[in-house]
């Protein structure tokens, strides 16, 4: 996992694998692994684009045990969920929504006091 997202050069963020023993929940005693993220530079990161990222990459290393039924939640976009859905990459799911962000932040901009 940490090394496909390594692999993404995302702005902002470095990935590195960890393994951990949970001592409380479900996985209590298991031998676990994970991503540790640092943040490197807060300025250059897009964080709604990590999450995505983060998504499509269990989705693609994961298939089997990725469940995303909850993660409409966490994305609140239906348009990217159907997206996700049919297996387009972080950066396609990321770019439908390019046109959409750019008129509201055109609109937006008469309303900004400073």
């Amino acid at each position: 996992m940490a090394a496909t997202l390594n692999a993404r050069n995302l702005a902002g963020v470095r990935f590195t694998p960890v393994r951990f023993t949970p001592s409380s929940s479900v996985h209590r005693g298991a031998a676990c692994g994970g991503v540790r993220i640092t943040l490197v530079d807060r300025k250059a990161l897009d964080a709604v684009a990590l999450g995505v990222h983060l998504m499509t990459a269990l989705r693609d290393l994961h298939p089997k045990d990725w469940d995303a039924k909850n993660a409409n939640r966490l994305l609140a976009s239906g348009s990217a969920m159907t997206r996700f859905a049919r297996g387009e990459t972080a950066a396609e799911i990321v770019g439908g929504w390019t046109a959409s962000l750019m008129e509201f932040e055109r609109r937006r901009a008469a309303y900004l006091l400073y």
